[in-house]
């Protein structure tokens, strides 16, 4: 069916790609990808500029760019915490220790009124799996997307923040007629992803 080529930027994590290259085997299985990682927005927008590729997915506010948006999610952060630690609210001056993920979110985040009352003692990790390692083993505590959670997993408790706090992620490519027949079949694939459990998310599409 072809060959299409999918810049993704370092704010999307390992977990969510996987998630998302599995969605297109499964359903558009004669279609080939080619994966590119550009470390900012407009290294990738220069890349889709020089047709060095055909889709992005990347975390993007509306209106930061000049080609079409084809979808986009909303991906609720989580409260996440080793299922026998307690499920109180955060609260200054906690105890635990809190796992700040760094991402391209994580300015975002630190406008959310939760940061307020986070645990003064903090380590900033980039690697999802170690964070995920660290809470189960008790006594420390992290807000993560919930895309990158695992589907299921009873050894960490996945709690909505209050307020909800959410982050958008976005598929942008050229317009249609400049698609290949390949690009159009993945991007059809994609607008399927938000009507199946790979993002645990309470928000609307706008």
């Amino acid at each position: 069916m072809g060959c299409v080529k999918i810049i993704h930027t370092l704010s999307l994590s390992p977990i969510l790609m996987k998630r998302i290259i599995d969605l297109i085997w499964r359903l558009a299985p004669g279609v080939q990808t080619e994966w590119l990682q550009c470390p900012t927005m407009d290294d990738a927008l220069d890349a889709l500029k020089r047709n060095r590729s055909d889709i992005i997915i990347t975390q993007l506010e509306p209106h930061s760019h000049d080609y079409v948006e084809y979808l986009h999610w909303y991906d609720d952060y989580r409260l996440v915490t080793g299922v026998n630690d307690s499920h109180e609210p955060l609260r200054k001056g906690d105890t635990k220790r809190y796992l700040a993920y760094i991402h391209a979110g994580q300015a975002f985040l630190q406008t959310h009124s939760v940061h307020q009352k986070l645990p003064a003692h903090k380590t900033f990790m980039g690697d999802v799996s170690a964070i995920i390692e660290l809470v189960t083993a008790g006594g420390c505590c992290s807000i993560l997307p919930s895309s990158i959670l695992p589907l299921q997993d009873d050894k960490i408790r996945a709690a909505p923040l209050e307020p909800p706090c959410s982050r958008r992620i976005a598929v942008i490519a050229p317009s249609s007629s400049l698609l290949s027949g390949a690009a159009r079949t993945t991007i059809e694939c994609l607008k399927k992803c938000h009507l199946q459990p790979f993002f645990h998310t309470s928000s609307n599409s706008e």
